[in-house]
């Protein structure tokens, strides 16, 4: 981050960037959850192979896991949605390089 970055600024970021990470993770695992929930699962992938399941057939979790499932992919959206319109304001309003750093890489 530029170094006139506000403190809250960078405080925001860190957040942002962790529930983004922890959104990701909660999504798939609600989804893994559910597939294992539902009959028939979802385990075969494609025919190549089989996903274990590390949940039981049970019709009322199933739908507990989908709900919540569903719920945290629309968070994930917003999420990413916060995310692109800083991009953008950092560009566009800001002009301070953030968003050019973060597609080459250059932090130095």
């Amino acid at each position: 981050m530029p170094p006139e970055t506000s403190r809250w600024q960078k405080i925001a970021a860190h957040i942002s960037h962790g529930a983004l990470y922890l959104v990701v993770i909660l999504v798939a695992m609600l989804g893994w959850a559910h597939s294992g929930a539902r009959t028939p699962d979802y385990s075969d992938f494609f025919g190549l192979f089989h996903v274990p399941q590390f949940t039981s057939p049970d019709r009322a979790a199933a739908g507990a896991y989908e709900d919540r499932h569903i719920l945290f992919a629309y968070v994930l959206l917003a999420l990413i949605a916060i995310h692109v319109i800083a991009a953008l304001w950092h560009h566009f309003i800001r002009r301070d390089r953030v968003v050019a750093r973060m597609v080459t890489d250059d932090v130095g």
